[in-house]
């Protein structure tokens, strides 16, 4: 038998019940024994730094007040009502390692402890998680069990709970410090365990009677104290504990206690007769009758002594007659009683778990599914296993899945679950919950049979950081049912014969080019350039451009055989010189890598990785040879946005562009990306793209108030289009209704349409400027053409780089 400590901490008057007897055949349990922890609990910061809690830290100096010295410096003491208060007010405690030691100092020797909690709403998961941290490194096993369980299990020991009472519900008052603690809970029997009995709890409970509280009272005792003891008014004497004293019966009438003073004398303080009505004054709980359901008997746990307990008794019996008084260690004593049968393998008690559902599309309607349902009860000592939810399907090449969950009857959260890279089609994903209660958090897993990234490494909901959002469940259905907000297709463009052969475009095409570089044995990349930077519009004024080489590499369809593989040859030895480059060998011009860029993803894998190396060179102050020539950067930066491919590549290139001023070179870079490259989406994050979004329209606002309408406005607009691309990641991002960026984008772009109607006298073709803006905002409320990006790029001129110096 493990040496185990039942402890019920609270702060006003600590108790611990501990039992270290072996078990011996034959013979019958000794009771356990009663370690009284003190009242009006403290934690003492010694001079080492650490800290020391339990009934010596009360009789400590630290902390006292100046009269002790250097060592009564206020801040070392920490009074632990005010700590648990903290955690009941949805804070994180001021020093939880004064907690911590408090706890460890009255379950010194042990190796396993049970600690009782307040059950209540406050004390959830965040307040559960806070304790169980503080002794994740001790060798102590610590478990948290709720104080009305420990009472009940305790009163069922005892005979005060008949155990033939099967279904019986009872009502248990636990006094505290802001009111009385108050829970019903049910005697049910074990059906794997015949014979064996134990509390049902079906949710928190609440706190009444805030003036009944042990705080208001000890106010009450502070100032019956003060009135017979003008002096301790005074400055500078170190607090009384002779309220509290009297009000647990440590302390009778005409008892002395001697205070310090900050000059170094002593106050003799003297306690006075504490009567009844004078702490619990005309406080009366009304006499309604009994609230709630009808329950078989009703107990209370209180720490004052015996005089004013039972007057509370009589005044509570008021409302419930029948009241039983049960002592104050009943809680430290349940849960001792708790560890044991945890260690038999028993259930302690039966908890009935707060409902947790899944928003989930059903076809096209939406629904909460059950994860744990409204009746699902579990053995408490036990982990509750949800069925495993099927039927949800995480899209191919999507880096994420997000899930609307609802925790009781109105909390939301939304969780979003990532992967550095999407499955190649779509895939089955399976969600599972757990949850031990009372013992923190609840665990949302979710794996893969038929994807094995995410079946070698499921991902687990970190609960404790996933905070409640501000929307309804009925808001959360509504949203779903709604359909997807719309995802402009990307842009596609093709090559054309005529810009190799000549005709009807071109007096002189590439192939004349390569011909004459043959000839002549040499490699020219300037010349090749001159052709491959060529664009046209067929029929002029349509939106289809075309290019010598695709915009997606591809080359024309009737491009003989020989002439594409001459062509590729060149492109080889076009990337031998790009790669020679070194020092003291270094390129006079950007002819090579510009020549490259140009074949858009055609261009070579080692140049490509050339031109990323070198842009990550330029942002963190490194040397690079393709950084030596004039207008290096210009071009690398606008080359990448043409040339560069797959998703890790594009993300090293986001990452650089978002370290970047945001200019024409920037924005023609992510413009050309974002409404070109397939696998744009997939290279983008929630930081890139709140960070260019935002970006983006702060450029466009500025563009219009300087009245800058060429290339930079249109590649802005394309681009800012081209981010709503990310929704093929991430389905319902950049909606203003539910994205604070997108809201303020959206701000940003109606100013930016005002600007434009204000001065639309000053500004050619202001219409259509206007209307490409209008079909922006259009894609923040979550409409929009789908054609949107072809649309403004029909409105671009043949010059997209006419600000590119080469």
């Amino acid at each position: 038998m493990r040496r185990l400590t039942g402890l019920d901490l609270n702060g006003w008057k600590d108790t611990a019940a501990r039992d270290w007897t072996p078990v011996e055949p034959g013979k019958e349990l000794k009771p356990p024994a009663i370690l009284d922890g003190g009242f009006e609990s403290v934690a003492v910061r010694e001079n080492s730094g650490h800290w020391s809690g339990g009934p010596q830290a009360a009789l400590a100096p630290h902390g006292r007040g100046g009269g002790w010295g250097e060592i009564g410096a206020a801040g070392r003491r920490v009074a632990l009502a005010d700590e648990i208060a903290r955690l009941l007010g949805g804070q994180e405690m001021k020093r939880p390692e004064a907690f911590a030691s408090a706890v460890q100092a009255l379950t010194y020797g042990a190796e396993e402890a049970v600690l009782a909690v307040p059950d209540r709403l406050e004390f959830g998961e965040a307040a559960q998680s806070s304790v169980l941290r503080l002794f994740k490194e001790n060798r102590c096993s610590y478990r948290l069990l709720w104080r009305p369980v420990a009472m009940f299990l305790d009163a069922l020991e005892t005979g005060d709970i008949p155990n033939d009472g099967l279904g019986a519900r009872f009502r248990l008052l636990i006094h505290a410090g802001d009111g009385i603690e108050v829970q019903t809970l049910r005697l049910r029997p074990d059906s794997d365990h015949p014979g064996h009995l134990a509390p049902e709890r079906e949710s928190y409970g609440s706190v009444i009677f805030p003036d009944l509280g042990l705080a208001k009272l000890r106010a009450r005792a502070a100032a019956a104290v003060a009135a017979d003891n003008p002096r301790l008014g005074a400055r500078g004497i170190e607090h009384s504990r002779l309220p509290m004293a009297l009000l647990c019966g440590k302390t009778v009438e005409k008892d002395t206690e001697i205070l310090r003073q900050k000059n170094a004398n002593w106050l003799e303080v003297q306690a006075p007769e504490l009567r009844p009505e004078a702490i619990l004054g005309g406080i009366y709980p009304d006499q309604d009758g009994v609230d709630g359901e009808p329950v078989a008997a009703t107990f209370l746990t209180t720490p004052l002594k015996a005089s004013l307990a039972n007057e509370l008794v009589t005044r509570l019996a008021g409302r419930w007659p029948g009241l039983v008084r049960l002592p104050w260690e009943s809680i430290a004593r349940g849960a001792l009683h708790a560890g044991r049968l945890i260690e038999s393998g028993l259930p302690h008690y039966f908890d009935r778990l707060e409902p947790i559902a899944l928003a989930v599309r059903r076809g096209d309607e939406p629904e909460f599914v059950d994860l744990i349902g409204q009746d699902d009860t579990v053995p408490a000592n036990r982990e509750y296993v949800s069925r495993p939810y099927r039927g949800l399907n995480w899209g191919r090449g999507k880096t994420e899945m997000e899930f609307y969950i609802l925790k009781g009857s109105n909390e939301v959260r939304h969780w979003q679950v990532q992967k550095r890279e999407g499955p190649p089609e779509d895939v089955e994903v399976e969600l599972r919950l757990r949850q031990t209660p009372g013992q923190s958090w609840a665990k949302l897993s979710i794996t893969s049979p038929d994807w094995e990234p995410l079946n070698r490494s499921p991902v687990f909901l970190d609960w404790e950081k996933l905070t409640p959002i501000d929307i309804t469940p009925q808001e959360v259905l509504e949203n779903l049912h709604s359909r997807p907000p719309t995802i402009p297709r990307r842009i596609i463009e093709n090559s054309h014969l005529w810009f190799w052969t000549g005709g009807d475009w071109f007096r002189h095409g590439l192939l004349d080019t390569l011909n004459s570089m043959e000839q002549r044995g040499i490699v020219d990349p300037k010349a090749a350039l001159h052709h491959l930077r060529r664009q046209r519009r067929e029929p002029p004024g349509s939106p289809e451009r075309y290019h010598p080489v695709g915009t997606d590499g591809a080359l024309p369809g009737d491009l003989s055989q020989a002439d594409t593989e001459r062509f590729q040859a060149f492109l080889g030895k076009v990337a031998e010189i790009v790669a020679a480059f070194a020092p003291p060998h270094l390129p006079r011009n950007n002819d090579a890598i510009a020549c490259l860029s140009w074949t858009f993803t055609l261009c070579p894998e080692q140049a490509q990785e050339a031109i990323v190396t070198a842009l990550e060179a330029h942002v963190s102050g490194r040397e690079h040879p393709l950084l030596a020539p004039n207008f290096a950067i210009t071009v690398l930066i606008q080359g990448a946005g043409r040339a560069v491919t797959g998703p890790e590549r594009l993300g090293r290139v986001f990452r650089v562009l978002s370290e970047q001023p945001t200019n024409n070179n920037t924005i023609n870079a992510l413009a050309m990306i974002l409404t070109r490259r397939a696998e744009a989406p997939a290279a983008l994050s929630p930081l890139f793209v709140d960070r260019f979004f935002e970006e983006l329209a702060d450029a466009l606002l500025e563009q219009v108030r300087q009245r800058r309408f060429k290339t930079i406005f249109r590649n802005t607009l394309s681009a800012l289009a081209g981010m709503f691309r990310w929704r093929e990641v991430e389905q319902y991002a950049l909606l203003a209704e539910r994205d604070p960026v997108a809201s303020r984008v959206r701000n940003t772009l109606t100013e930016a349409d005002h600007e434009l109607a204000r001065h639309a006298d000053r500004v050619r073709q202001v219409k259509e400027k206007r209307d490409n803006i209008a079909a922006i905002i259009e894609y923040l409320d979550g409409k929009g053409d789908p054609n949107i990006l072809h649309e403004l790029n029909k409105d671009d001129d043949d010059d997209d780089n006419d600000d590119e110096n080469e």
